[in-house]
């Protein structure tokens, strides 16, 4: 037999060589090479998404979105609407999905420690720390209220306001709950009937839109949460979250002339309120298209209720969104009403 290859001086074949690996591979090494080849399939598959960012990144974006949409909705307990908006080629501003959340700006309870915190000025003859709905309350069975300042500033209320408020009538007597110069006015009449006040602007002109529930909606001798609303081309007013008037308009809501007062001020108003809240409507930026790469959604407006849920009211079914690129489109699924879920192809 011939002789095999010397090995170099000093150096020696490993043991697995010389014994013509019959040992196998041990623990250790299968868990290198494991790893080894999770890091170049990584490799691989940025690699690929490079190959195609624009659809791909804006696919993941928008889901990311909408997800995020609904927790918006969830976390702040007012609806949130979804749109596409054109953008302005001529001022370089391109198209993106917007949202409109609703934003909690002032608030108040009437627990003595609070209130000042909170920015809430007493309007005699009215006290705080009578029994409330929740703690302590306002007390205004001599009349009075309470300005709620705040502590933020001016309110610019364009897209959209919603005031929440807890109320108590030990028996029914006209009076009005809200006064906001410029904006809002809210009432409750004898019969137990609601009426509600909003000042539009349209076209440069102010309008004033007036809307009236049916009879008994408030109860006397017991709390009741009101809410009062413009939003999205809506004005309604609500009881223990059931909508009891409503009025469609058009154009925006400007900034009110005054501070938001809660109350009578000519005193009519006998009964005691609770857990004040004014929410102002902003928009919140979502993601770009490029001029190759866009989302389209049918219908083109998606709204979210208080709950995280596909509003009824506007979706009799899913929302479809496609990822366009080229107009062919590369990736489509579905918003349902709980959550996302991918298209049959």
């Amino acid at each position: 037999m011939g002789r095999g290859l010397a090995s170099p001086p000093g150096w020696a074949y490993p043991a697995r060589l010389r014994a013509g690996w019959r040992g196998g591979f041990t623990l250790l090494e299968l868990l290198f090479v494991m790893v080894l080849l999770g890091i170049l399939m990584g490799l691989g598959t940025l690699g690929i998404q490079r190959l195609d960012p624009g659809a791909r990144g804006l696919q993941v974006s928008v889901a990311t979105f909408l997800e995020s949409t609904r927790d918006r909705a969830r976390s702040s307990g007012q609806a949130v609407d979804l749109v596409v908006e054109a953008g302005d080629p001529d001022a370089g501003v391109p198209p993106r999905m917007v949202r409109y959340v609703f934003r909690r700006v002032r608030e108040a309870s009437f627990e003595p420690e609070l209130r000042v915190l909170q920015g809430a000025e007493l309007v005699a003859p009215a006290t705080d720390g009578a029994p409330g709905r929740f703690g302590a309350g306002l007390d205004c069975g001599e009349g009075g209220g309470v300005l709620l300042e705040g502590s933020g500033g001016t309110l610019r209320p364009r897209h959209g306001v919603a005031v929440e408020m807890d109320v108590f009538l030990p028996d029914l007597a006209a009076g009005r709950l809200l006064v906001w110069d410029g904006l809002l006015d809210l009432r409750v009449d004898r019969d137990g009937s609601l009426a509600g006040r909003l000042d539009v602007r349209v076209a440069q002109e102010d309008v004033r839109l007036q809307v009236r529930s049916a009879a008994a909606v408030v109860l006397p001798g017991r709390w009741q949460r009101l809410r009062i609303s413009a939003a999205a081309g809506r004005f309604r007013v609500e009881a223990d979250g059931r909508t009891v008037a409503e009025e469609t308009f058009e154009g925006f809501l400007p900034e009110p002339g005054g501070t938001p007062f809660f109350g009578d001020p000519d005193g009519r108003f006998r009964g005691r309120l609770d857990e004040l809240g004014i929410w102002v409507r902003t928009p919140e930026a979502g993601p770009e298209f490029r001029e190759d790469v866009v989302a389209e959604l049918d219908p083109q407006r998606v709204r979210f209720d208080r709950r995280g849920f596909l509003d009824p009211e506007l979706h009799s079914g899913a929302v479809e969104v496609g990822i366009m690129e080229f107009g062919v489109e590369v990736a489509h699924f579905r918003v349902g009403r709980f959550s996302e879920e991918e298209a049959a192809q």
